[in-house]
């Protein structure tokens, strides 16, 4: 836990199998693992993804979002490519749904 609060979680993301990431278009380059908040205010770099290679770090966001885009340079500051797949922290498996607007009428008018 860090003096703020925030938990530290080991991040380390395994993708046994993986198409070629010209896949894409031709101009795509690398795998890249992201690491976000929900809202995207905060974006952070884990690194490259290879099929049957770990890419490890470290993120100190209680809830946060794993992005795997593919991406036609390895060293951007934020994704430009397709994402290709994602997941979520396990504290987004306890998001209390029943005030989301998608479950109460829709968008307020």
């Amino acid at each position: 836990m860090t003096p703020d609060g925030f938990f530290v979680f080991d991040i380390d993301v395994d993708v046994p199998v993986l198409p070629p990431v010209s896949a894409f278009g031709a101009e795509f380059k690398t795998y890249m693992v992201w690491l976000a908040t929900a809202d995207l205010e905060q974006v952070k770099r884990l690194g490259p993804l290879t099929a049957g290679t770990r890419t490890r770090g470290k993120v100190a966001m209680n809830k946060f979002l794993v992005v795997i885009t593919a991406e036609r340079v390895p060293n951007g500051e934020k994704w430009a490519g397709p994402i290709v797949m994602r997941g979520r922290s396990p504290s987004a498996y306890l998001t209390n749904f029943s005030g989301h607007t998608m479950f109460n009428g829709g968008v307020p008018q």
